[in-house]
C-alpha cells in the first residue's frame, strides 16, 4: 500500500520529460500517500527514491523505491510498516515502478501505464498525470489508488482495521536543463 507511491514518480514520463532535456528536482518532488484507518487516516511519505534507465525515444523509464525510507511522522509505526506484516523491507527493501507506455490525452493530460512491483509481486496501473510547464521547469502531478492486498500486505487489526485502498499522491519537478 505505501510502496504504491513508487507510481507517483512515474509521472516524470510525461511526453515533456521525453522531449527535452531536464533535471529531476528531488527536494521539489513529493510522494505521499494515505489510507483510512479506525483512528483515521494514516499519512506519510517515501523519502528516498531514484529514477534510471530513461529513454527518451520510447518514452521508459524505471523508478526505484526505497522502502526503508517510508516516513509517517511516527517511528513505532514507521518500524511497525517496514516489517514482515507490511512491506518485509529485509527481503524486500526496493520496490520499483516501471514506465510501459505514455499517451497523451488532452493538452497537459497524460495517461501513464506503468507496472509497480512490490514484495515481486507485480501489477499493472493507469495513472492520469497532469503537467504545468514554466519557463524554468515542468511539475507533473497525480494520483492513484492501490489495494494493499493485491501486494501480500494482508495485515489487519481489531483495534484499528485499516482499509484496501492506500491513495497516493505526486508531485514531480524537473528543471530545464540551462535554466
Amino acid at each position: 500500500m505505501l510502496k504504491l507511491f513508487y507510481i507517483l514518480i512515474i509521472t516524470l514520463m510525461a511526453t515533456p520529460v521525453f522531449s527535452q532535456n531536464l533535471n529531476s528536482v528531488p527536494t521539489k518532488s513529493e510522494i505521499t500517500f494515505d489510507i483510512d484507518t479506525r483512528f483515521g487516516p494514516a499519512k506519510g511519505v517515501f523519502k528516498k527514491n531514484s529514477i534510471s534507465g530513461v529513454d527518451f525515444a520510447s518514452k521508459k523509464a524505471k523508478v526505484e523505491i526505497d522502502v526503508e525510507s517510508i516516513d509517517t511522522g511516527i517511528g513505532l509505526r514507521d518500524k511497525h510498516l517496514k516489517n514482515e506484516d507490511f512491506f518485509d523491507v529485509s527481503n524486500h527493501p526496493k520496490a520499483y515502478f516501471e514506465v510501459l507506455s505514455l499517451k497523451e490525452t488532452a493538452a497537459n493530460s497524460f495517461i501513464l501505464s506503468g507496472k509497480l512491483t512490490i514484495k515481486k509481486i507485480e501489477k499493472v496501473y493507469e495513472i492520469p498525470v497532469k503537467s504545468v510547464e514554466t519557463d524554468e521547469n515542468i511539475q507533473y502531478s497525480g494520483s492513484v489508488d492501490i489495494n494493499r492486498k493485491d501486494f501480500q500486505i494482508n495485515y489487519d487489526s481489531v483495534i484499528n482495521p485499516i482499509q484496501d485502498i492506500a491513495k497516493v499522491k505526486f508531485s514531480v519537478f524537473f528543471e530545464k536543463k540551462g535554466k
